[in-house]
C-alpha cells in the first residue's frame, strides 16, 4: 500500500513538472533582452575602420584663390629697402648674360668746372664686380669694388679733352660687369648718368671737354 501510495506521488510530480516546463517553453519572450553595460551600435564594432577614415571637411584648409592676389598687392607697399634686397636676388647660372666684349662709348660731354665728381654702384646682383678708373690714360684708382651704394672720386679737369675710363676687371660671380655711373661738375649738376654691361678686360670711355 505505501509502494504503491509512493509510485502515485512521484508519476504525480513528474507529470506536472513536464506540464511546467512546457507551459514555460511556449511563453518565450519575443523582444530581445537587453543587458546593461553594453553598448549595441554598430561603429563600436568597427575600430579597425577608424584607421581608414577620411578627414571631416574643413573649408579653412581650402586655397585662397586670392592669396596670390593680396600678396601682389602687399609687394606694392613694400620698403624700398626690401623692394632693392628682392630684385638683388643672385640670378640662376643659366640666365647669366655675357657683357660687352668690345669698348663701349658713354658720350662726350661739356663743363667750365675745374673737377668732376664721379660716382658709381652695381646697379645688379651686388657680386662682388671691380673696375679700374683711368683719367687720360694715367690710372686715378687701380681698383673700385662696386657695391650697392655709390662710391665716388673727385677727378681734375685740364683744358681741352678730358679722356675717362672705366675698365672692368672682373665679372663677379655672376657676370657680367655691371655698373651704373652718374658725373657731376664742380657745382653739382649732373652732367652724364650711365650704365654699362662689360666682359672682363672691355673699357667704357667717357669724354669731357673743359671749356675756359
Amino acid at each position: 500500500m505505501k509502494k504503491q501510495f509512493f509510485y502515485i506521488t512521484f508519476f504525480l510530480i513528474f507529470f506536472l513538472g513536464g506540464i511546467i516546463q512546457v507551459s514555460a517553453q511556449g511563453e518565450l519572450p519575443k523582444e530581445p533582452i537587453k543587458i546593461e553595460g553594453i553598448n549595441t551600435k554598430k561603429d563600436n564594432n568597427t575600430g579597425l575602420m577608424e584607421l581608414f577614415k577620411l578627414p571631416p571637411s574643413n573649408a579653412n584648409s581650402m586655397p585662397d584663390l586670392n592669396e596670390k592676389r593680396n600678396f601682389m598687392m602687399r609687394e606694392q607697399f613694400l620698403d624700398p629697402g626690401t623692394q632693392y634686397k628682392r630684385k638683388s636676388k643672385k640670378p640662376d647660372a643659366e640666365n647669366t648674360q655675357a657683357g660687352a666684349t668690345t669698348n663701349q662709348f658713354l658720350g662726350d660731354f661739356r663743363s667750365n668746372g675745374k673737377f668732376v665728381k664721379i660716382v658709381c654702384r652695381d646697379h645688379q646682383y651686388v657680386d662682388g664686380d671691380r673696375v679700374r678708373i683711368f683719367m687720360n690714360d694715367k690710372v686715378v684708382q687701380p681698383n673700385v669694388l662696386l657695391d650697392a651704394s655709390y662710391r665716388g672720386i673727385y677727378v681734375d679737369l685740364v683744358p681741352g679733352f678730358n679722356k675717362i675710363d672705366f675698365q672692368a676687371l672682373n665679372q663677379g660671380s655672376s657676370g657680367p660687369n655691371t655698373a651704373a655711373l652718374a658725373v657731376f661738375d664742380d657745382q653739382g649738376n649732373v652732367i652724364s648718368v650711365k650704365e654699362w654691361n662689360l666682359a672682363t678686360g672691355v673699357k667704357a670711355t667717357m669724354i669731357i671737354v673743359k671749356e675756359d
